[in-house]
């Protein structure tokens, strides 16, 4: 990613923000409320399967044949594309047929710099296999972002997702769920702390212990208003939660959402408009569902990673422990070096299952 930056640029968006009460503020996406008809009209629920096995996410119109969302919503499972992906638009309960439009997804588009291992540049777009009549949400920019040009209002929702509604990320729903989420300083964010986040291309929201994010949001709308129209603009993306590296429940109200900042990314999302660059091709759309389907894979935390990291190394030391105690028995090595051989095998094993208890938790 590139540099870090503050947050001076968007003093304005911040400043209504600390200085408002958070008494008041509207129920979240997990246990929060639905979205009234006509509004979020570019948000997009997309409808993804790999193997079989069906997912969920949600993503933004900014064109008439693109979808932006999170990169991390373009697998099936890390490392591995779906294998159909359906966009369903129009409509606040993706299973009302009466009100949805249903567009097959024909190719996606990740970020290139996009890294599953630290949640950086998690961005992607998805090409309809034709243009959607749902209008496209305005990008935010880093022009008008310096220009103090985003504010954002305390109570009036500014995020969306058809994600589980509960902390615990069990419950599911059909019906769009919208929240308001304050916006957090990258000091704040930094403070949580959230391993390798990036003030240049993230952002972190949360309305603490009133309103949050959960799976199946990932790649749905954070927005900014314009202070002079209202209109709302496309601010994040939704992208990850660090409440599982921090141990908490995995959609806990205790920490804000990490979000990938639109205007850092604006050229790319600019550009694959533009142009329909080499991307993954997608056989076929999914059928649309007609139920709850399950939430969207999230990519491994950078905790995750690097616990699991730490217990492939105590599995092979283990192994190697364990064969040499195994071989010197069988020549028949002397007690001491036997004793001394087994003594190391428990410990090494010990690690390992200190470090199995560890991955365990950091990859819920």
């Amino acid at each position: 990613m590139p540099g870090r930056r503050t947050f001076g640029a968007c003093a304005i968006l911040l400043a209504c923000l600390a200085a408002a009460s958070l008494a008041s503020a509207r129920p979240r996406i997990v246990g929060g409320t639905p979205a009234p008809p006509g509004s979020w009209p570019s948000t997009v629920f997309l409808y993804g399967s790999y193997g079989g096995l069906p997912y969920g996410c949600t993503g933004s119109v900014v064109a008439p044949q693109w979808v932006v969302t999170a990169a991390h919503c373009a697998y099936g499972e890390p490392g591995r594309f779906a294998g159909t992906m359906t966009a369903i638009l129009g409509a606040k309960d993706y299973t009302d047929a009466t009100a949805r439009e249903v567009i097959g997804v024909d190719r996606l588009v990740v970020n290139p710099g996009y890294d599953p291992a630290s949640d950086v540049g998690d961005i992607a777009m998805f090409h309809l296999s034709r243009p959607t009549t749902a209008p496209a949400i305005r990008l935010a920019t880093r022009a008008e972002n310096a220009a103090g040009r985003y504010i954002s209002y305390v109570d009036e929702p500014d995020a969306a997702g058809w994600g589980r509604t509960d902390t615990r990320s069990t419950l599911s729903t059909t019906a769009l769920q919208q929240a308001y989420l304050r916006v957090w300083t990258a000091a704040e964010c930094r403070g949580v702390p959230i391993a390798g986040f990036d003030a240049a291309t993230q952002v972190c929201a949360g309305t603490e212990g009133k309103a949050g994010a959960c799976h199946g949001d990932s790649g749905g709308p954070l927005v900014a208003f314009d202070a002079a129209t209202r209109e709302p603009v496309l601010w994040g993306i939704t992208s990850y939660g660090p409440q599982a590296a921090l141990r908490q429940d995995p959609c806990s109200l205790q920490a804000p959402v990490v979000f990938t900042w639109v205007p850092a990314f604006t050229d790319f999302i600019e550009a694959t408009v533009a142009s329909i660059p080499a991307g993954t091709p997608l056989a076929a759309p999914a059928p649309a569902p007609s139920g709850p389907v399950p939430p969207a894979p999230v990519a491994p935390s950078a905790a995750c990673l690097a616990a699991r990291a730490k217990l492939a190394n105590a599995r092979r030391s283990e192994k190697a422990s364990r064969e040499r105690l195994r071989s010197l028995r069988r020549r028949h090595a002397s007690r001491k070096r036997v004793a001394s051989a087994s003594k190391r095998y428990h410990q090494v094993r010990a690690r390992r299952l200190k470090a199995s208890a560890v991955a365990r938790k950091a990859c819920v």
